[in-house]
């Protein structure tokens, strides 16, 4: 099956009430906003990357891509005995990145910004190329750091579809 850059856009623009491409975003984690402009540029450039990496799994005969968890110690330990992403005490939503790279760089920024010293660890988990399109596209500006392109779980039952699709594809693996 064939899922373009616009389909995926489309589909995640429906999931939100029409609103996520608008300058509606989910609070990022820095408390920094993008600008209108910036948010479409990025916006566009996330519809693209998934598109891309959703077409070139299934061009490889795959249905799955690989998405990427950058978790505090807290909740890594909470992976770790459970092996599942589950909602946090607040429940805002959980964030996945679509490159080790970005991870690792929320991994590096996370920490400073919370003012700790604790490290934090990825994870990473395959899910099905559609359960991939119902995660909400989303970027984040972290000062210092640079902006990142990342999917939300906006609901405990996307994120159980996330959980039940990596259970099935190998688990949640953890990364050096």
């Amino acid at each position: 099956m064939y899922v373009g850059a616009e389909e995926v856009a489309e589909l995640a623009h429906e999931m939100a009430g029409g609103n996520i491409f608008g300058g509606a975003l989910v609070p990022p984690i820095g408390g920094s906003v993008l600008s209108d402009s910036q948010d479409k540029i990025t916006s566009k450039e996330y519809r693209k990357q998934l598109g891309l990496l959703i077409n070139a799994a299934e061009a490889r005969g795959e249905n799955f891509i690989t998405l990427f968890r950058t978790a505090s110690p807290a909740e890594a330990a909470d992976i770790r005995a459970t092996g599942v992403f589950r909602p946090g005490p607040s429940n805002f939503p959980k964030q996945f990145t679509l490159t080790y790279a970005d991870a690792k760089a929320f991994q590096e920024a996370l920490p400073e910004l919370e003012g700790t010293s604790l490290k934090y660890s990825i994870f990473s988990a395959r899910v099905s190329t559609r359960i991939a399109t119902r995660l909400l596209p989303n970027t984040d500006s972290i000062p210092n750091h640079g902006t990142f392109l990342y999917l939300t779980a906006p609901t405990p039952a996307v994120l159980n579809s996330v959980n039940v699709r990596a259970r099935k594809l190998g688990g949640i693996q953890e990364l050096p």
